[in-house]
């Protein structure tokens, strides 16, 4: 889309260890261009509205006013549950407009990363990862409550994989750091991502964006119309289709690996002029993802497993960046979601001392039914181990919130401007996760266990006890008796269990906040919120008599029990701002989160049932700037925030540990920017964040499991997917097309991540090194936005990233690798405004 020339940008620059002099081309490109001058004026070219800002019209440029000068727009927000300036929200968010999504072809949750500093998102159809200043929980167990809050059009969803289906026809992402307990509720001690999705427009209006890569391999289309169908009727109909081919080859089944087929649709209603002037707004979206399900390559193997492997699959090696894999299981996934919501807003006038007041009632119901998901245990081409589903695994949700959002000229009658938001909140929700772990040929097992215990491969910690005794006999009866097809089928058929989680949820809370001006400048803020929860569970592992196996090697032990947990939260909040101009703020708060506890969904046995709430207490301090005749943002914010009783999932070789573990610090900064450039045409963005995010005690941490040590002492130790440093630098140069209707606009990105770890026992074979990441985009298009073409080159510099490692079950020494980048790619855009 070209229009006038408007401005964006939000982010800036980093260093880390061996990655500081990668950082010095952020440094040495700032200054070169921060050098204050004259505002652009109103005539210059036009450029491509890429601006994360939302709310301004275009229009053509008046020679009566080519004198006045050019400003940044505002960007305005709902990280604190009300429409407000971002400069005047008390918290360090990022923001991006749906504009910015397209112009950088952000088209999942994964791609935002780099985008926002101090912020890692993965999502799956079945599973969510959110992490915020180094802090998130891991996707390998869907009984974990998150840490970053998913909120949608203002409802909040109780896992992040709902954020695989419903990031499209976005109008604004906000990230939103630090505990967000006082407004956004629990399970938010880490902070929140916000999406509000474009509102039904009292005007007919559409836009359709395709997405193709030049092989033709990834297809992507996404858009939306809105029609009204009355002077107080409106409707917006949205929806996304993606077609992935794959992004790997696995060379045992002859097939592609991490397809995707999705399809995604949401309809809107919008009533006004109701009685009282209320609102009504009305939402169902529902989607559909299936692809192959197998994710991890070899990323180290011994010799004498490769050699096995080799037996079964000729191709099988140990590279997690080629893109071939080998896994002998049809790995599927398959989920449907649907949602539905009804708000209604009824603005109240000059009632009980308020000069307005809004009652928000937000009713919203939610599900996602994991139809099929297999998983090759062992990620070998061997028949090991493999884990299906006993039956489908939905999550439902139901809430209801009651909001009043009102300013009054005091509180009370004392002191001056006040704004209050609170409300009583309501959840109810139940998880069904029903697997089967089952060995598939007990021959292939014992020779992996010996050929994984033998050779150059680690020994790692002894099997131990009579279970080790059991197992080692019933192997040694295999290899003595290689053709007793009785013997091997028989076990094989005992070698199975079926793992139960039934969980069913009840939450209720009040809450409340008033920000409160002192003087005419300085404000005073106060929030609390306190809720209940309860949580019903049954819990099962049941194996037929015999197994021998699966206890030994997964730890799998009988049991059947239910459970009940009762928790009361309480999240407060207190804080000053204050107003040095219009212009800039200053602000200063401390906040308390809760996350929930709850229960195990892979429950091998009873010793690793159920974990308790975690908590966090976060000291942020911040500075919101607008400079150089609103040329220029400036935002800085820095935190301190001590996690107490860490929910911690470990996966020891074998099988998931879930406790509370350990305490934690994550300590930091962000800074971002956007700058209008004296020179016409041309406008930067940019971020930088800093996370120092480690574990102040956890004794007891998981060795590696080449150790001979049950467990090590993590203290002090950084946490795992945790970069100290992020930061992005994003100039752009919009010039004019040789007709005053068209325009061009060159944009070109630098993203920059330093290393981590990527497993929790910071094992040196799960350790990412540095990227920084280099995109380009030429774009040219209609002044009035009617249309645009966009060529994209991503990952120029060809960084090869990797977002997780963790070991090769049963086999210590061996790991298995998810690779997240796809290499350098070509695409092409086209986007449609009518």
């Amino acid at each position: 889309m070209i229009c006038k020339p408007r401005r964006i940008s939000q982010h800036a620059t980093q260093a880390t260890g061996s990655g500081r002099w990668r950082l010095m081309l952020f440094m040495l490109a700032v200054p070169g261009i921060a050098s204050a001058a004259d505002p652009a004026p109103s005539d210059a070219p036009p450029v491509l509205n890429v601006i994360p800002v939302e709310g301004a019209a275009d229009a053509a440029p008046d020679p009566a006013r080519e004198s006045e000068p050019v400003a940044l727009e505002e960007i305005f927000v709902t990280a604190q549950k009300s429409r407000q300036s971002l400069r005047q929200v008390p918290a360090s968010v990022s923001t991006l407009s749906g504009e910015s999504l397209r112009n950088s072809k952000i088209l999942s949750a994964g791609d935002v990363n780099g985008y926002v500093p101090n912020t890692q998102l993965r999502v799956s159809p079945f599973a969510g990862e959110l992490r915020i200043r180094g802090y998130g929980t891991s996707l390998s167990n869907v009984g974990f409550e998150p840490s970053v809050g998913l909120v949608i059009d203002d409802v909040y969803y109780g896992r992040s994989a709902f954020l695989s289906t419903l990031m499209y026809d976005v109008d604004r992402l906000e990230v939103i750091r630090g505990p967000q307990g006082a407004l956004f509720g629990k399970n938010t001690v880490a902070g929140v991502v916000n999406i509000t999705t474009v509102d039904a427009d009292r005007v007919r209006t559409g836009d359709l964006t395709v997405f193709a890569r030049r092989d033709g391999e990834i297809l992507d289309a996404r858009g939306g119309v809105s029609l009204p169908l009355g002077d107080a009727l409106f409707s917006r109909l949205s929806g996304a289709v993606q077609q992935f081919d794959g992004l790997y080859y696995n060379t045992a089944l002859d097939r592609p690996e991490a397809d995707l087929q999705s399809y995604a649709g949401r309809a809107k209603l919008r009533f006004t002029e109701l009685p009282g002037d209320a609102e009504l707004r009305l939402a169902v979206s529902g989607g559909r993802q299936t692809g192959n399900g197998n994710l991890f390559q070899l990323s180290k193997a011994s010799d004498a497993t490769l050699a096995l492997f080799r037996q079964y699959d000729p191709d099988v090696e140990a590279n997690p960046y080629d893109r071939n894999l080998s896994s002998n299981v049809p790995s599927r996934v398959d989920v449907e979601t649907q949602t539905a919501s009804a708000a209604i807003e009824v603005p109240w006038t000059e009632t009980a001392g308020f000069d307005t007041l809004t009652l928000t009632s937000v009713s919203a119901y939610a599900r996602s039914d994991v139809r099929e998901r297999t998983i090759d245990f062992d990620f070998s081409p061997l028949p090991v181990v493999r884990l299906d589903l006993v039956e489908p695994t939905p999550y439902t949700q139901f809430s209801q919130e009651l909001r009043f959002n009102g300013l009054a000229p005091s509180l009370f009658g004392a002191f001056g401007r006040t704004e209050f938001v609170g409300g009583l909140y309501y959840l109810q929700s139940s998880l069904l996760s029903h697997d089967l772990a089952a060995v598939e040929d007990l021959g292939a097992a014992a020779a992996f266990v010996i050929a994984a215990r033998s050779g150059s491969a680690a020994q790692g910690r002894p099997l131990g006890g009579a279970l080790a005794d059991s197992l080692a006999s019933l192997l040694g009866r295999i290899v003595a008796s290689p053709l007793d097809d009785a013997l091997v089928t028989g076990q094989t058929n005992r070698e199975r269990a079926e793992l139960l989680l039934d969980q069913r949820q009840q939450a209720a809370a009040a809450y409340g906040q008033f920000t409160t001006y002192l003087t005419e400048r300085f404000a005073g803020i106060v929030g609390w919120r306190l809720g209940v929860e309860s949580k019903r569970a049954h819990l099962s592992s049941q194996a037929p008599d015999g197994a021998i196996f699966l206890p030994a090697i997964l730890g799998q032990a009988n049991f059947d029990t239910r459970r009940q947990r009762n928790e009361t939260e309480s999240s407060p909040k207190l804080g000053i701002k204050y107003d040095w101009t219009p212009a800039i703020a200053s602000y200063l708060v401390w906040a308390k989160g809760y996350k929930g506890g709850g229960y195990n969904a892979l429950p091998f046995n009873d010793q690793s049932l159920e974990y308790g709430p975690e908590t966090a207490n976060t000291y942020e301090a911040g500075l919101k700037t607008r400079l150089l005749d609103s040329t220029l943002d400036v935002n800085l914010a820095a935190f301190l925030t001590d996690f107490d009783d860490l929910q911690v999932s470990v996966f020891d070789g074998s099988s998931f540990n879930i406790q509370n573990a350990a305490s934690a610090r994550s300590q930091g900064f962000e800074a971002d920017f956007r700058w209008l450039s004296p020179f016409p045409g041309t406008s930067v963005r940019g971020n930088a964040g800093y996370t120092d995010a480690y574990y102040r005690r956890y004794p007891n941490g998981p060795a590696p499991a080449t150790a001979d040590v049950d467990s090590v002492d993590l203290s002090g130790r950084t946490l795992a997917s945790a970069p100290r440093w992020s930061a992005s630098l994003i100039p752009q140069v919009s010039l004019p097309g040789a007709s005053p209707a068209w325009g061009v606009q060159l944009q070109v990105e630098a993203l920059y991540t330093s290393q981590r770890y990527l497993d929790v026992d910071l094992d040196p074979n799960t350790l990412q090194p540095e990227t920084l990441m280099f995109n380009a985009r030429a774009s040219v298009g209609a002044r009035d936005g009617a249309w645009s073409l966009s060529l994209f080159a991503a990952n120029l510099s060809k960084e090869r990233v990797l977002a997780q490692v963790t070991d090769e079950p049963v086999a210590p020494g061996n790991f298995g690798a998810v690779r997240q980048d796809r290499g350098r790619e070509l695409y092409a855009a086209l986007k449609l405004d009518f």
